[in-house]
């Protein structure tokens, strides 16, 4: 519309959430059309008026300030190629500041860390180049340990589980393993609760950085457990995450929660 953003219906207010939808909608359908049609100017116009003095963002005009907002508006810059410093002063801090003694991140300052506002805040912090900031120990241990007894995740501590949060608590998870891949890392003290891990957890990676260089003999025999089923399996005796990336959760657990939980017969997935 007229001001930058995108209403959820013709003349509604713009609302950060619709724009990242209505953005995200049209880069997918791509085409000279779809990507004209998107304002950048405005649109930068819009993100700067729903920043707020204490860092965060709003998520429409007079809104509520919370992590959903920060990561809806610098997911649009980003894929715009419109982030500045006006946009990401004070964000860092925000963020940080919504980081809870759980590990997990909150919606605002004070609040009880969620699933949801926890991939919000990473992402966020990924994006701006800030993700060191948080403690990433921490969340990444938070995170896990949200899988429960059905495989599926809750979103929040002592909560049921829910499909839905299959992507919010699963997502950080792989952020944070490809950050600690690339900067050739993992969390420290992490080898006792990384995950969830079943009583076929089985052989010790070694813990020096030349013992990544495995032989073509050790990796045929990774390669014949993974055949076996077991590839899925967290090895928590490790101080690094496998450079192959291998889960921190029990992936196959949460597959068999989605398809038999969650699906329904007729279509679709309910939330458990």
């Amino acid at each position: 519309i007229s001001d930058g953003g995108y209403g959820g219906g013709p003349g509604q207010l713009p609302h950060l959430a619709t724009s990242y939808a209505a953005v995200n909608t049209l880069v997918t359908l791509g085409g000279e059309k779809a990507f004209s049609s998107i304002n950048r100017e405005q649109m930068a116009c819009f993100l700067r008026r729903m920043k707020d003095t204490n860092g965060g963002f709003r998520m429409h005009n007079m809104g509520e300030i919370d992590v959903r907002a920060c990561y809806t508006a610098i997911s649009i810059a980003s894929i715009l190629n419109i982030v500045d410093d006006e946009l990401t002063r004070g964000l860092g801090d925000y963020i940080l500041s919504c980081q809870t003694y759980e590990g997990g991140i909150g919606g605002e300052p004070g609040s009880e860390a969620h699933g949801g506002y926890t991939y919000c805040g990473l992402a966020t912090m990924i994006l701006i180049n800030e993700v060191d900031r948080l403690n990433l120990d921490s969340l990444m241990n938070w995170v896990v340990h949200r899988q429960g007894v059905e495989m599926g995740f809750q979103g929040r501590t002592n909560k049921l589980v829910d499909g839905c949060y299959t992507f919010w608590q699963a997502a950080p998870c792989v952020l944070l393993q490809r950050f600690f891949s690339s900067q050739d890392m993992a969390p420290h003290g992490s080898s006792s609760h990384m995950s969830q891990g079943t009583d076929e957890d089985h052989e010790e990676h070694a813990h020096d950085e030349d013992d990544l260089e495995d032989s073509d003999e050790d990796d045929s025999d990774e390669d014949s457990d993974e055949d076996s089923g077991n590839g899925h399996q967290v090895h928590h005796t490790s101080t690094y995450i496998d450079r192959r990336i291998q889960p921190v959760f029990d992936s196959l657990g949460l597959q068999r929660y989605v398809l038999l939980c969650s699906k329904v017969a007729d279509g679709g997935f309910r939330d458990s």
